[in-house]
């Protein structure tokens, strides 16, 4: 509700983030109405996204409930079977006219209780994030260049070099995620 009343103060769009591991706390169902009823009872621009999901039909249920964008999360996975289970959702994702996000390379940590995470080795690799679109047809990449999910007791540093390397590269908006730790 907070969110909501400060995108029609500010006349902002905004994401309201419901996702895979708010439904552990909350149910899905009672998360998932509370978040598209907020979004469908105001005159501001609201979307409802689905974060961090990798489970195909807990996606297709967030789809089937009005959900304008999803992320799969495959980063755990080998780059061919990222690609795999990407492809699937994107079909999914688009066929429900909504936008999908994923993810190549590994941001450590975990969003909800992180602290003291350590950069990835696994960096997302320009060379590979273009493939990896193209063969996805995905709408935004959340890429790994050196951010964590959560807060760490040194501050981190985000290698640009390979932030530009891969936005020249990618045709698609890039998504960084554990921004919530970043110095100014």
């Amino acid at each position: 509700q907070a969110i909501v009343a400060a995108a029609e103060e500010a006349d902002r769009p905004v994401l309201l983030l419901a996702g895979s591991s708010h439904f552990h706390h909350a149910g899905q169902t009672a998360l998932m109405n509370m978040a598209l009823t907020a979004a469908h009872s105001t005159s501001a621009p609201i979307g409802v996204h689905l974060d961090h999901c990798r489970d195909l039909p807990e996606m297709q249920r967030c789809l089937d409930a009005g959900y304008s964008s999803v992320m799969i999360d495959g980063s755990h996975l080998s780059f061919e079977d990222n690609i795999r289970l990407t492809q699937e959702a994107a079909t999914l994702a688009h066929g429900a006219g909504a936008w999908i996000e994923a993810e190549l390379g590994a941001v450590p940590g975990d969003e909800d209780v992180s602290t003291n995470a350590l950069p990835s080795q696994t960096m997302t690799d320009p060379r590979q994030a273009r493939e990896f679109v193209e063969r996805t047809r995905i709408d935004a990449l959340a890429v790994a260049v050196g951010n964590v999910h959560g807060f760490t007791a040194n501050p981190v540093t985000l290698d640009l070099e390979r932030l530009h390397g891969i936005a020249v590269q990618c045709p698609v908006p890039l998504v960084l995620h554990g921004a919530s730790g970043l110095p100014h």
